[in-house]
């Protein structure tokens, strides 16, 4: 044994895989099948591009590798003119150790100002203990905003 040797973290999640058990496999399924549905409403190749890396994140993940796509999409809606408006966007964040399910609102009125607010839904990390709930919720609020008038998908790819 070396000095260093408690230093060693046997426990360590750098390498754990994406889902472990069978409910998290349900919920990488689930965002799967979101992503699929998202396709007809992206606008842009660059949101497609984006969605197709989020896809491709989710796919490697259940096959029980760790991807390193870095991509960002949010759906949603802004409206309004320059004295006033809002808007009502979920994002999807992806990180080689993190998907972040959050949802961002803002208003602006021209004699007020603006305001945001954001939360999260659910944080996913490989080898934590999940959010299901969350992921569900953000997932209907997704589908929710899909259904509102102007509302699209939009996405950046991080190279």
């Amino acid at each position: 044994m070396t000095p260093f040797d408690e230093f060693d973290d046997e426990d360590s999640d750098e390498e754990a895989p994406w889902a472990r058990s069978e409910e998290e496999r349900t919920v990488l399924e689930k965002l799967r099948l979101m992503l699929l549905g998202l396709r007809g409403s992206a606008r842009t190749g660059a949101d497609l591009r984006a969605l197709g890396a989020a896809l491709m994140f989710i796919e490697e993940a259940l096959e029980g590798e760790r991807p390193d796509h870095h991509s960002q999409l949010s759906i949603g809606y802004r409206r309004g003119d320059s004295y006033g408006g809002e808007g009502v966007w979920v994002g999807f964040t992806l990180y080689e150790d993190e998907i972040k399910l959050d949802e961002t609102r803002s208003a602006y009125e021209r004699d007020v100002g603006s305001d945001h607010e954001s939360f999260d839904h659910a944080v996913l990390y490989p080898g934590k203990e999940w959010n299901a709930g969350g992921v569900d919720r953000w997932i209907s609020r997704a589908n929710e905003l899909l259904g509102e008038e102007g509302a699209s998908v939009s996405g950046t790819l991080n190279e």
